[in-house]
């Protein structure tokens, strides 16, 4: 039997996130630097001079029944971030931080089976940003996930990273993914792995990577 499902199969994180149920995954993030689901729309090209753009991206995943993760693509312009999360059911945004300097935050303490919004904004030498479109996603009902300890990185270079993680018994494949900095969203390298260990060429220098 195949154990590319949540409870046998293995995600590696390059940085990113999804707003469907996600899978079990450990997640750990990596730098070639030597030495060193749903996203929310593109904004319009039209803006005031004085205004700084809306945000482009923001993604939720890895979410259990108190938590989720959120993420949004990195703005080079920016010096730091805001997220704000509301129910369903009404309310205003909340914010959870207003002082956020990297492109991931772990949101805790939320209500099982109840459904989010998500948004973010970024700020620059000039003003804070228009928020991006509010993202939703369903918090889960109280199931314990169980999750892989993280990835290793046994070896890199300039273009590439190897990645290894502990191998899980009697499985027959894994599954791994990646984003990073650049690109929020998750994009599988392979989902028939036979062994545990990865190696991932031609990145970008000087960019943060996420496996799972």
């Amino acid at each position: 039997m195949s154990r590319t499902s949540f409870n046998n199969s293995f995600q590696i994180l390059l940085l990113l996130l999804s707003t469907s149920v996600p899978a079990v995954s450990c997640s750990s993030p990596f730098s070639t630097s030597f030495p060193h689901q749903q996203a929310c729309p593109k904004p319009s090209s039209e803006f005031s001079a004085q205004v700084s753009p809306r945000m482009q991206w923001c993604v939720v995943h890895d979410v259990e029944a108190e938590a989720a993760t959120l993420s949004w693509s990195k703005i080079p312009s920016a010096v730091k971030y805001e997220v704000q999360i509301k129910q369903e059911d009404g309310g205003d945004f909340t914010t959870i931080s207003d002082s956020l300097t990297s492109t991931l935050v772990r949101k805790k303490n939320l209500k099982p089976n109840t459904q989010y919004f998500a948004r973010v904004r970024h700020r620059d030498a000039l003003d804070w940003s228009n928020f991006c479109e509010p993202v939703p996603f369903q918090t889960l009902t109280g199931a314990e996930v169980k999750r892989l300890e993280n990835p290793k990185v046994v070896s890199k270079d300039a273009e590439s990273l190897t990645v290894q993680w502990p191998t899980v018994p009697d499985c027959e494949s894994y599954t791994v993914e990646m984003r990073s900095d650049k690109e929020p969203l998750w994009r599988p390298i392979s989902d028939h792995l036979k062994n545990n260990i990865v190696r991932k060429k031609n990145l970008d220098k000087h960019v943060m990577y996420y496996f799972r």
